[in-house]
C-alpha cells in the first residue's frame, strides 16, 4: 500500500479526521494568541511597546518626591540640506496641477491646469482645512509653513458658501446643480504635499 492510499484510509476515519481539526485549532489558536500578545505588548503608563531602535523612554517614579515624571525620547537624526516639496498623493493632473516654488515657510502655489468652472459656478479650494473661492484656477497662494498641504478643489454654484450643507439630517438638501464634476465623473480634485530635507 502505497502513502497516498494509506493517508486517504486515514482520513476516511472520523475519528482521525476529528484528532486533525483539533490539531489545526489548536496550532491556529496557538499562533493567534502569540500574535495578540505581541500587539497588545503595553508598558506600564498604558502605551504601546515601540519597535526596537525607534524611541526609549524612560520614566522617573513619582516616589522620588519630586511628583514629576521624566520623559526622554531619543531623537531621530538631524537631517541637512534644502527643504523642498514632495507631493505625497493626487488625483488627476488634468484636474489639478500644483506647481510650488518659493522657500522653506514662505512657498508659492498655483494650479497649472488651464480649465475654467462652467458658466455660473466656481471653484472651491479646500487649502487643509480653509475654503475659498476664486471664478479662476489658485494663483500664487503664500503658504507660510513647512508643514504638509492638502489641497482639494470642486466646482460649485456660484450661491454656494458651504460645502457641507448639503445632505444633513437636519437640511437634507440633495440638489446635483449644487456642484459640477471635473471630467470622468470627478467630484473632488486633491493634492497633498509634504516639506521635507533633502
Amino acid at each position: 500500500m502505497n502513502i497516498a492510499n494509506k493517508v486517504e484510509k486515514f482520513i476516511s476515519n472520523k475519528k482521525n479526521r476529528a484528532l486533525l481539526f483539533f490539531i489545526a485549532g489548536v496550532v491556529i489558536l496557538y499562533f493567534y494568541i502569540k500574535n495578540k500578545q505581541k500587539q497588545s505588548a503595553i508598558d506600564e503608563n498604558g502605551y504601546r511597546s515601540m519597535p526596537d531602535g525607534y524611541l526609549t523612554k524612560t520614566a522617573g517614579s513619582a516616589s522620588t518626591g519630586s511628583g514629576s515624571t521624566n520623559t526622554n525620547v531619543n531623537q531621530f537624526p538631524n537631517y541637512s540640506g534644502q527643504v523642498t516639496p514632495k507631493i505625497l498623493t493626487y488625483g488627476f493632473p488634468g484636474h489639478l496641477n500644483l506647481e510650488i516654488t518659493g522657500t522653506p515657510k514662505n512657498w508659492m502655489v498655483t494650479d497649472k491646469v488651464l480649465i475654467f468652472p462652467e458658466s455660473g459656478y466656481r471653484f472651491g479650494y479646500l487649502i487643509n482645512s480653509t475654503l475659498g473661492f476664486r471664478s479662476d484656477a489658485l494663483t500664487n497662494f503664500n503658504w507660510k509653513s513647512n508643514n504638509p498641504l492638502t489641497i482639494e478643489k470642486m466646482m460649485y454654484r456660484n450661491d454656494i458658501s458651504d460645502m457641507y450643507f448639503w445632505g444633513t439630517t437636519d437640511q437634507a438638501q440633495q440638489d446635483e446643480s449644487h456642484g459640477k464634476v471635473f471630467s470622468n465623473n470627478n467630484s473632488v480634485a486633491f493634492q497633498t504635499w509634504i516639506f521635507n530635507r533633502n
